[in-house]
């Protein structure tokens, strides 16, 4: 993880693909669980590089990462 208190998109693909260009790995899955961390890749993520990126939420949504058994409705519902 970076040292500072943000990832930004650009640093994490930078990394990806020196990964890629050094050969570290033969294939990658990645989950990221964040409010709009479908911005880490969306459209950033070059074709080729053998990773798999899912996130819990696109670029433009919260990721409602709780839960909170017994309460109905849930959370995400009452906005």
């Amino acid at each position: 993880m970076p040292t500072d208190e943000e990832l930004y998109a650009k640093d994490l693909i930078d990394v990806l693909k020196k990964k890629h260009a050094s050969g570290t790995y033969k294939s990658m899955v990645i989950y990221l669980e964040a409010c709009e961390s479908g911005s880490m890749f969306d459209g950033l993520l070059p074709q080729g590089l053998n990773i798999y990126a899912t996130t819990a939420s696109n670029a433009n949504e919260s990721s409602w990462g709780f839960y909170c058994p017994g309460l109905y409705p849930p959370p995400s519902s009452r906005i």
